[in-house]
């Protein structure tokens, strides 16, 4: 079971406008340390996490992303474009069926590319540990972080009992001894369910009762388990991800576009996350 990265960096990105707008969204904007842009940065991260890293993005940002893999030692052909705007459902759908065509088999991780990270290895175990509960379980796996605040604007994860780390299998055993040991050491507990956005008073009870933590939307799973998942909650989204995949395979991008552009537009959360019966949280205290 080979570990894909799959890194989403297809927002719009205007919360920074006027800097950030749709042509040249937060992601792709040299704010990261060094001058990097924060997709760079995120690419840089995980490289050597898995087998191999691809950048999920719309089709008008694909030849930016493109350049930033090229500039990363990378090749432009890890960029999966979404051809238009569909939400992180049918996106991660379309990525997650991609990369099984050639790899069935395949563990998938999938990371935002517009997260600001100081703690860079506390971010790498994070997300290694995460591909690893998932490997273990057959499940789905997630990261969260212990709340400070009551914040109405994040998403919560509320946990139940703890599982033992040494049900832990690593996702990559060529991965940095050190890390795997900071990954596996890292707290990981089944999931009850997702909260989204609460009120401030259910936030404050949240923190008062230790059992919630902050959704990072960082996610794991193997892609057998995942399409299966996508395929119960929505079998015509499935089937015309998988006639997607075939149209593209074999050159037919006009087609292919015009199938996606008949997909509703709906978050990955709703559609497969939040329905899924087998769902870890690894407890992670990065920065």
């Amino acid at each position: 079971m080979s570990l894909h990265v799959l890194v989403l960096a297809g927002g719009s990105g205007t919360r920074l406008w006027p800097l950030s707008r749709a042509a040249l969204p937060k992601h792709l904007l040299p704010i990261a340390p060094g001058g990097a842009t924060l997709l760079r940065a995120t690419v840089d991260r995980v490289q050597g996490l898995g087998e191999s890293v691809h950048v999920v993005t719309a089709a008008s940002q694909a030849d930016l992303c493109a350049a930033e893999l090229r500039a990363a030692g990378l090749g432009e052909d890890r960029v999966i474009a979404e051809p238009m705007a569909r939400g992180t459902g049918p996106a991660l759908g379309l990525a997650v069926a991609w990369i099984a065509r050639d790899d069935p088999d395949a563990l998938i991780a999938s990371v935002h590319a517009d997260h600001r990270v100081a703690d860079a290895d506390g971010y790498r175990s994070a997300v290694l540990a995460s591909a690893g509960w998932a490997a273990a379980s057959g499940g789905l796996a997630t990261v969260g972080v212990t709340p400070t605040f009551a914040a109405t604007g994040f998403g919560y994860i509320e946990t139940a009992e703890d599982v033992a780390a040494d049900g832990w299998t690593s996702p990559n055993p060529g991965a940095p001894g050190a890390l795997q040991e900071q990954a596996r050491a890292l707290p990981a507990f089944r999931a009850a369910g997702f909260a989204e956005k609460p009120s401030e008073q259910v936030a404050a009870e949240y923190v008062a009762g230790g059992r919630h933590l902050w959704n990072l939307g960082l996610f794991a799973w193997p892609a057998r388990f995942f399409l299966e998942d996508l395929e119960r909650a929505d079998p015509g989204l499935s089937a015309a991800l998988q006639e997607i995949v075939a149209l593209r395979a074999a050159g037919h991008e006009a087609a292919a576009a015009a199938l996606y552009a008949a997909q509703a537009n709906v978050p990955v959360e709703p559609l497969v996350l939040e329905r899924t019966g087998r769902l870890t949280v690894v407890q992670a205290s990065f920065t």
